[in-house]
């Protein structure tokens, strides 16, 4: 057993004490700000200059997740979700092979081993290419970390068998309750939602702790991470760019890590800087990074529209536009943090954006 450092012993002895109180969010964001200080490069913000070898080996390095839309496509219209419209009602909507293919060789080109996600507003197992998708990034990606979300509606046991069989990491249902139903039996309504899904299929379920969901459960007997949670909506729901007006929030000066570590792809070939917007939404097109039809990944990453959206998103300040009212993965504010990201503001970002 690996001992923990003073250091560690430390954090988790001053999580617990602020964890007490309900405040274990605000410890952690201090370290978070600190952390996210440490990656925060020039080459974030603005790339005259610099000579492709180098460009090419900082995206490679800042790259750790990605998200591919294999198919539009999504059976339920959720209240505190954009396909509450019915927007994603057409099957026949399909990233081409070519293009998912494309994708992929150019992760494999720069040995890509982070995360890629199979979802983003749709549902990954409603329709059976995502099997073969998957099998092919896994053939091209040893080693990365394969896996997507989903509402749990398509699953069986031959599914979940072959996840397996062709190299998937890890799976996530998300199980979603009646949220009109009296706000103090949630928990409870969590809970037997997921233990009445467990026993349809047999699962064998142990609860975890979890801060920003209602409940949490690890599902043993897999190669592949299993987890069934029901997303405490109330708290923590988006309002998706602003599409979803009843969730939006106060008005954001939190950074935010996502555009500088991550890219979303829709089954068009857009990309996108957030999980939270898309390119089928009017508000959201004017945050269209690029497309793979045309672009490659890394010169979408370093597209001026991307230096811009970075440079919006870094500090603590206001944020304006779709990002205006949003409250995903925030920082929480404090002096320390805020004057360590005026003083990097200063050394490393560009003034002409």
């Amino acid at each position: 057993m690996v001992k923990a450092s003073k250091q560690q012993r430390m954090y988790q002895s001053f999580k617990f004490f602020f964890k007490l109180f309900g405040q274990s969010d605000k410890f952690d964001s201090y370290f978070k700000v600190e952390k996210f200080s440490r990656i925060l490069h020039p080459l974030h913000f603005n790339q005259i200059g610099v000579s492709a070898k180098e460009k090419r080996g900082f995206f490679k390095k800042q790259l750790l997740e990605i998200e591919i839309e294999t198919h539009a496509y999504c059976n339920r219209q959720c209240s505190f979700c954009p396909n509450a419209s019915g927007i994603r009602s057409d099957k026949n909507q399909l990233l081409p092979i070519e293009l998912f293919r494309r994708i992929i060789d150019e992760l494999s080109e720069m040995d890509f081993r982070g995360s890629i996600k199979f979802h983003r507003f749709n549902e990954p197992l409603a329709n059976d290419i995502i099997f073969d998708r998957i099998r092919y990034a896994r053939e091209k990606l040893p080693y990365a970390h394969l896996g997507f979300h989903s509402n749990g509606d398509f699953v069986d046991t031959e599914k979940l068998q072959r996840l397996s069989d062709i190299g998937l990491d890890f799976l996530w249902l998300s199980l979603y309750i009646n949220f009109n139903e009296a706000s103090k039996n949630h928990l409870d309504l969590a809970k037997k939602h997921c233990i009445d899904y467990a026993k349809k299929f047999g699962f064998k379920m142990t609860p975890v702790n979890s801060e920003k969901d209602l409940v949490k459960y690890i599902v043993s007997g897999f190669r592949f991470e299993f987890v069934i949670f029901v997303p405490d909506i109330y708290r923590n729901g988006s309002d998706r760019g602003g599409a979803i007006i009843d969730y939006a929030k106060d008005v954001r000066i939190s950074p935010c890590v996502s555009p500088f570590g991550r890219l979303f792809i829709d089954w068009t070939g857009c990309v996108m800087p957030c999980c939270n917007l898309r390119s089928d939404i009017n508000s959201h097109r004017k945050y269209i990074l690029g497309n793979v039809r045309e672009h490659s990944l890394e010169s979408i990453y370093f597209s001026d529209i991307s230096n811009k959206i970075r440079y919006g998103l870094f500090d603590f300040s206001k944020k304006q536009g779709a990002c205006r009212t949003c409250n995903y993965d925030m920082f929480y504010y404090s002096k320390k943090a805020n004057d360590l990201m005026k003083e990097i503001k200063v050394k490393i970002a560009s003034p002409d954006l």
